[in-house]
């Protein structure tokens, strides 16, 4: 389980943002500008993929969240039959506290609605090296019953490939429609702000939102990942 304590980082910050609760989760409303200061930072210490390390903004996405860390999530090695590295793994879920951010907004509420509602898990399936992944969303279209996984095909498909040092590009199928926009670090795995940062900054200053939510789990079970929270909706 990876160690993390996002309410000691707010505490940290003086931070008394707290507002709209969903479920076992209380949403804080934090300056965009400054959401390095807010998330965990992926890093060799989280043990983190060097590749995936640090903060990202999805530019260009056009749904209200724009800032992941992959700093909680745990990664297994995949081997063939001779025993050699081929690939690697990763499932977490997307709701949790310290993993995502979304746009302080009517929009970003309603979606991160939705995404608790349905439990949103994300799966990930990497090359050796960390420079393609394939994403499955994996939900639980209704309470108490096992979720599902939506695999990739034609309707539905998420990728991203590297295509920089710090970019990636994430190509996406949804409802049949082609998306696409850059998964780029802002900051790194030693939590320098990178040139990225002072897009992100500008983007958020023509065009908003000039805060962004992040969930913060309300139980209380010291410094783990996933929170109690995630914990007692997938037991479900």
């Amino acid at each position: 389980m990876k160690k993390i304590s996002l309410f000691g980082i707010l505490v940290l910050f003086n931070v008394s943002v707290f507002g709209q609760k969903i479920g076992t989760y209380e949403l804080a409303s934090v300056p965009s500008v400054d959401i390095d200061q807010y998330l965990p930072i992926g890093s060799a210490a989280t043990g983190t993929p060097e590749n995936l390390q640090g903060l990202f903004w999805m530019d260009g996405n056009p749904l209200a969240d724009k800032i992941v860390s992959l700093a909680q999530v745990e990664f297994t090695d995949v081997t063939n039959e001779a025993g050699e590295l081929v690939g690697h793994t990763m499932k977490f879920p997307v709701y949790d506290q310290g993993v995502w951010t979304w746009d302080d907004t009517e929009k970003g509420h309603f979606l991160y609605s939705l995404v608790h509602k349905f439990q949103l898990t994300y799966e990930g399936h990497f090359n050796a090296d960390y420079t393609y992944g394939q994403i499955s969303p994996i939900i639980r279209p209704l309470p108490h019953h096992s979720p599902v996984e939506i695999p990739s095909s034609l309707l539905v498909d998420f990728m991203m490939t590297k295509i920089a040092p710090d970019e990636f590009s994430r190509d996406s199928i949804l409802l049949g429609k082609k998306y696409n926009y850059r998964f780029r670090r802002i900051v790194d795995g030693s939590g320098h702000r990178l040139p990225a940062y002072d897009d992100f900054i500008n983007r958020v200053e023509t065009q908003g939102p000039k805060n962004s939510l992040i969930p913060v789990c309300t139980l209380d079970n010291g410094a783990t990942f996933p929170t109690a929270c995630a914990q007692r909706l997938m037991r479900r």
